[in-house]
């Protein structure tokens, strides 16, 4: 669970792997927690062009369908509909990549999806080239579901330090006790900072989250 407190936290993202946005949208709109979320941000949301009424109440929506036709993957960002914000998609061929600008507060956020068994090399040039992209002297959030086993976990880890990222989730994302679910920031200079894994019910997978 997100800790009481969460009511006085202005600005909170959270990102999950939903394993099909459409099975589950029910579940997402009863989940308290995402009720205090600026951002949502789910993966493997299983949808095609035809889908058509994917919204939540008090939300903007921005998709990134991996695929025009029905497929295990794509991305879906929910940003409220106060805010202001900028979206676009740096996927590259086997990596999905949505980069989303928030105008206040001021904070770039690059949601990731690597596929299991996604080779370190596939994963690697899909960061560079979505840091490329992204103005990292400012503040930014890269959050996703990278399924890392323990070797590519050190690989990504190092490499993120290179650009100046720290990753901050030390508990299990998932059921069988493996943190694949990560967070990486570039400010970690600031405090406090407030984030964590929420244990999730409709998913084997916890969704992971950080306020500003």
């Amino acid at each position: 669970m997100m800790p009481q407190s969460m009511k006085q936290m202005t600005f909170i993202i959270c990102f999950h792997n939903a394993q099909s946005i459409k099975l589950h949208k029910d579940d997402i709109i009863a989940e308290r927690n995402f009720a205090s979320c600026s951002v949502l941000i789910f993966v493997e949301t299983k949808l095609s062009a035809k889908d058509c009424d994917i919204n939540l109440p008090a939300f903007n929506v921005h998709r990134n369908d991996f695929s025009n036709q029905h497929s295990p993957y794509g991305t879906i960002v929910f940003v409220k509909s106060a805010l202001s914000f900028n979206s676009q998609r740096l996927n590259t061929p086997s990596v999905e990549v949505t980069f989303v600008q928030i105008a206040e507060p001021k904070v770039n956020i690059l949601a990731v999806y690597s596929r299991p068994k996604e080779t370190w090399r596939n994963l690697k040039q899909a960061l560079e080239a979505a840091l490329y992209t992204v103005d990292t002297n400012e503040k930014t959030i890269v959050i996703g579901d990278f399924n890392t086993n323990s070797i590519t976990y050190v690989q990504l880890c190092s490499f993120m330090q290179d650009h100046s990222f720290s990753q901050i989730i030390n508990e299990p994302t998932t059921n069988n006790s493996t943190t694949i679910d990560l967070i990486f920031i570039n400010y970690m200079y600031e405090q406090p900072r407030d984030f964590g894994v929420i244990g999730g019910y409709y998913s084997h997978l916890k969704p992971v989250w950080i306020a500003l």
